[in-house]
């Protein structure tokens, strides 16, 4: 199964915000370009299970690119209710 995988972003150590000496003594900031100042950066890949995807990335966040039957059915529960379908 494919997976997202958000890792912390190395450019800006997970901050969103980098630091550019404009002077001696100035500094300006900007987002990140890496991870557009979220950051995160996220990839893909493919693994047989979520455990084998958290042995690989211990740190990061993921989740599964695809909504098992259980998932789809508890967000289209929550949206029916949202939208006053359901009691």
């Amino acid at each position: 199964m494919e997976y997202e995988i958000h890792t912390e972003c190395r450019e800006c150590d997970g901050y969103g915000i980098r630091e550019h000496q404009i002077a001696v003594d100035e500094t300006k900031e900007s987002d990140c370009a890496e991870c557009d100042g979220s950051g995160l950066v996220m990839h893909r890949e493919e693994f047989d299970s979520e455990a084998d995807a958290k042995a690989d990335y211990p740190e990061s966040f993921i989740r599964g690119t695809k909504w098992t039957p259980a998932e789809a059915g508890k967000r289209a529960d929550m949206i029916a209710s949202e939208l006053g379908f359901l009691r």
